[in-house]
């Protein structure tokens, strides 16, 4: 009995399976003031904080919040007023369950330039590249975009839902030129009045979905590309949710979570954690089932 209970306590101690209101660095997870390296965690389950709703709906409903958001509405990179509403987005609880939007290994690109932080569509967006085994994303000298391992492969729907947008006429670029941001081919879902997922930078006619098609979680809506303002081939994946006020609208982008991958690598230290729901950070590297 005594043999036995070593590396059970040693295994509680371990916080192996993470589950709760998790806080992520680049060392591992905090979990009740305890930090767990990448190494030593087994899986996690990500779960909001008793409450996270309706604090998050008392704070957004303050004046001075919604008439940030009614500037947002109008002009998306509004500084002050994005400085002003960042961190409320940041506490807004998703309810869509999202599967990945893709099958085998992505990395979640560090928006090492901060342009994602600049508009209010994108401050919580992650640009996603296919990565292989050693972490490359092409092969051969890069310069062609069928050189790059995400180029041409499937977009998948992260949740049942309607096609709300559909764009794929704009041209993909050769690797290292971008183009102009509103030249990116695009789909749009919504999973309800409130929550919609944007899919940018597909490949030009690829589109698998028009406006108004109902589609199912997994299912083909496109290819990756190099459209618009992209370097080379990627998928900006978001969820997001309408900004209505002032007589204006528009959209932001607010947290949201995946359920069913693997995480492999985390800030450059290997792992293998099974995530069953968590919010993915920029700098981890997924592994994802097919649909």
């Amino acid at each position: 009995m005594r043999t036995a209970a070593v590396p059970l306590l040693a295994f509680l101690v371990s916080g192996g399976d993470l589950a709760g209101p998790l806080k992520y660095d680049r060392a591992g997870v905090e979990l009740d003031g305890k930090r767990t390296p990448w190494k030593d965690i087994r899986s996690i389950a990500e779960t909001e904080a008793a409450g996270a709703r309706e604090g998050y709906d008392s704070e957004a409903a303050k004046p001075e919040n919604t008439a940030a958001a009614a500037r947002l509405a109008a002009d998306p990179f509004d500084k002050d007023a994005l400085r002003k509403l960042r961190p409320v987005l940041a506490r807004r609880p998703p309810a869509t369950p999202l599967r990945p939007p893709f099958e085998g290994r992505w990395k979640a690109v560090v928006d090492s330039s901060g342009h994602h932080l600049l508009k209010v569509f994108a401050i919580h967006a992650i640009d996603f590249v296919r990565v292989d085994d050693a972490g490359r994303i092409f092969t051969g000298s890069g310069k062609s975009l069928e050189e790059y391992l995400g180029f041409d492969r499937h977009v998948l729907a992260a949740a049942d839902g309607e096609v709300v947008q559909a764009e794929d006429h704009f041209e993909d670029l050769p690797p290292g030129r971008l183009g102009k941001a509103g030249e990116a081919n695009f789909v749009t879902l919504r999973h309800s009045e409130e929550e919609f997922t944007f899919y940018g930078h597909l490949r030009k006619r690829s589109a698998a979905v028009k406006t108004g098609d109902r589609v199912a979680k997994g299912q083909v809506l496109g290819r990756v590309g190099n459209s618009g303002a992209s370097g080379t081939p990627h998928l900006h994946f978001t969820l997001l949710t309408p900004l209505r006020a002032g007589g204006a609208s528009g959209w932001a982008s607010v947290p949201w979570c995946l359920h069913g991958f693997s995480l492999v690598d985390a800030h450059g230290a290997a792992c293998s954690i099974d995530a069953k729901q968590a919010r993915p950070q920029e700098g981890w590297t997924l592994l994802c089932p097919k649909p």
